[in-house]
């Protein structure tokens, strides 16, 4: 999926810890902070790399999605009328899934996600899914094509906040 080279990796410069206490679901942890929507420190691609020594490896990507796409930082690209974080979403996944089968990747799993069974009750992630790569070289000839980078945009207008986390499988 679109989401999986440009999202937060990592820890370092640029990550935060969230302490809200507030119990409100549909509240963002952190209210006011713009969230991760692209990578969170300069190393994010080596961590990706690191985990991907042994070829193939997973991409767990978790999406908050704003309630409607904010092209402000855009604004050549605004919708004449407004759309929906999630019908925003949708457009964009299926415009990148392509690019991710281009490469040999695959989308093994994508729902509706929600809030937590653990974790703060502020938390929410409205999509949560897997993309198989079969290896850090196809990850990386995704995240360079051009329609992934045309893409920034609409990712910055879409997400109020993601984590992107590389998976290996244990040996």
């Amino acid at each position: 999926m679109v989401f999986t080279a440009l999202g937060a990796v990592g820890c370092g410069e640029g990550a935060r810890a969230t302490t809200n206490e507030s119990s409100n679901p549909s509240e963002p942890c952190d209210a006011g902070d713009p969230g991760y929507v692209l990578p969170a420190n300069t190393d994010a691609f080596q961590v990706v790399e690191h985990r991907a020594e042994g070829g193939a490896f997973v991409m767990l990507n978790l999406y908050r999605l704003r309630e409607f796409a904010d092209y402000s930082g855009s604004p050549e690209l605004k919708p004449e009328s407004p759309v929906s974080g999630a019908d925003a979403f949708e457009r964009l996944a299926a415009l990148l899934d392509a690019e991710v089968e281009s490469v040999g990747g695959e989308i093994i799993f994508r729902a509706e996600g929600g809030a937590a069974f653990i974790g703060p009750p502020c938390e929410r992630w409205d999509v949560v899914q897997l993309v198989r790569y079969p290896s850090y070289a196809a990850f990386a000839r995704f995240a360079a094509m051009d329609t992934v980078i045309d893409s920034i945009p609409h990712r910055i207008a879409v997400l109020e906040d993601s984590r992107i986390v590389p998976l290996a499988p244990e040996s």
